[in-house]
This record gives C-alpha cells, structure tokens and sequence, in this order.
C-alpha cells in the first residue's frame, strides 16, 4: 500500500500517557486491578478488587478499555461471544526486494484472513493472523508464509530478531449500550 504511514509504539510508554491524561482529567486510577462485577441501576455499580482490596465504585458512565479479554464486556454482555484470532509476528534481518510500504497479502493458502510485511530500517516485520487450534497452526503458516517470501522477493531469512504472539478481536463487534461503552479490542475493533 503506498502512501500509507505505519507506526509500531512501544506500549507500556504510550499507555502510561494516556493514564497521565486522564488523572489530569481528575480520574483516579487504581493499579493493579480487576473488575469482578458490575451492576446497572440508576448508575453503575462496579466491584473492584486492588491491592486495597474490595471497593464498590458508582459512575453514570462506564468505559470498557480491558483489551480482548474484555472483563467489562463479560459482565455487561453475559451472552456475548468473542471470538480471537491469533497473531504471530517476527522481526527478521532485513533482505530481498521490498519497498518501503506496508505489504498486506491476502492469501488463502497462507493464512484465512491475512499476511502482512512492514519494512524497517534494517529488519522485517512480518506476521499473518490464524484461528486458534487451525491446522496448519500459525507457526506451520508463518514457515510457509516465509518460502512464498523467498520465492516472490528474494526474502533470505537469515537471523529472527524476536517473535512475538497475541490475541486479536475476530468475528464480532459490541459496541455497548446506554451510557456503557466499549472501545478497541473489548468492543471487537482491530486494524489488523
């Protein structure tokens, strides 16, 4: 895709700007939590469990931002499936014959839903997303991934920096309801 900018962040930093807004926002945040239950009445009523220990919190809006494995998104949406698909990603020395766009192939041979290629400075980034428990798992998929690689652009894979796996949303959107809202991987959306 040309014309088209790719920026990889660095989580843990990018992350901890946001809660820096938010408490100059005024919001307390509370570390090392977890949501155990919720409950709607006039407002919500939120059990949370911390290194202080249990405390209910009442808010009239409640934001679920916990990532695939939305617990905020179990509570509220007790029904709700959420399916995941599988994400393996590596960093290879860079070689072959790649422009410096984002390659995204779509190739059902490779993978059920996608590939891609992101060059670096003086590596490779590529990944392809897979079903969980598929066969061929996501590693046979990468291998062979890696030889259409070789054979379409000269790819030599000749050092892997590091690897790396995680889940992604698949298959469902929910967005919330009422003065509940879900954002980003809780709510099912992911720019793959």
């Amino acid at each position: 895709v040309k014309n088209y900018s790719i920026h990889n962040i660095d989580r843990a930093p990018f992350d901890q700007w946001l809660r820096d807004l938010a408490v100059e926002a005024g919001v307390v945040v509370k570390h090392d939590s977890q949501c155990l239950d919720i409950t709607k009445t006039d407002q919500y009523k939120v059990l949370i469990h911390s290194s202080e220990g249990e405390s209910i919190e009442h808010s009239d809006f409640l934001v679920g931002a916990d990532g695939v494995r939305s617990s905020v998104r179990e509570k509220l949406f007790k029904s709700s499936k959420a399916p995941v698909m599988i994400v393996e990603q590596e960093h290879w020395e860079r070689s072959g014959d790649f422009e410096d766009c984002f390659y995204g192939f779509f190739r059902g041979d490779v993978s059920i839903a996608y590939a891609y290629l992101i060059p670096k400075e003086d590596s490779l980034i590529l990944g392809l997303g897979a079903v969980p428990h598929q066969e061929p798992n996501v590693a046979q998929l990468l291998k062979r991934f890696r030889s259409w690689l070789e054979k379409e652009f000269s790819f030599v894979p000749k050092q892997c920096i590091k690897k790396e796996a995680w889940s992604i949303p698949f298959g469902y959107f929910i967005p919330g309801e009422n003065k509940a809202l879900l954002v980003g991987d809780a709510a099912g959306l992911c720019n793959p």
